[in-house]
């Protein structure tokens, strides 16, 4: 069943109109320690810090799953390579403090803090590996 965001998705799920949904571990991890979620697996390639006993995918005996959200920081086409700097090593000095950083990983989140060029790798092959799913599947934007 399609829906539009995680929130409506969840409360159903809570509800028990469906039965099992993927989500981000930022967003269930909360219902999950409450007693109200049974976290079966996670799609990251490593078991997420936040939640050490909930196996991987792999872990749980079903291959080839791997994937997640992902959130970063980026600017307009363009922008001088001196405030990219500026913004890359002020970002990586504000999520490399414990306290912020400690209480984003309980929470589920896994912080990668590199340079600018790591990340639009990591993009460029976001895209590759999403755009053969979706054009395989032969999905459309409605």
């Amino acid at each position: 069943m399609p829906y539009k965001g995680a929130a409506p998705a969840v409360q159903d799920l809570l509800g028990g109109q469906v039965a099992m949904m993927f989500d981000s571990v930022m967003v269930s991890n909360p219902h999950v320690k409450a007693g109200k979620l049974r976290a079966l697996a996670i799609t990251s390639a490593e078991r997420n810090p936040g939640s050490p006993d909930v196996p991987t995918m792999a872990e749980a005996g079903v291959q080839g799953i791997e994937g997640g959200a992902w959130f970063g920081i980026v600017a307009p086409a363009g922008t001088p390579r001196p405030i990219v700097d500026w913004v890359n090593r002020e970002a990586r000095r504000i999520f490399s403090e414990p306290e912020l950083r400690d209480r984003l990983i309980l929470q589920g989140a896994t912080i990668h803090l590199g340079p600018p060029e790591t990340f639009v790798a990591h993009i460029d092959a976001e895209l590759q590996r999403w755009g053969r799913v979706i054009r395989g599947a032969g999905i459309k934007a409605e």
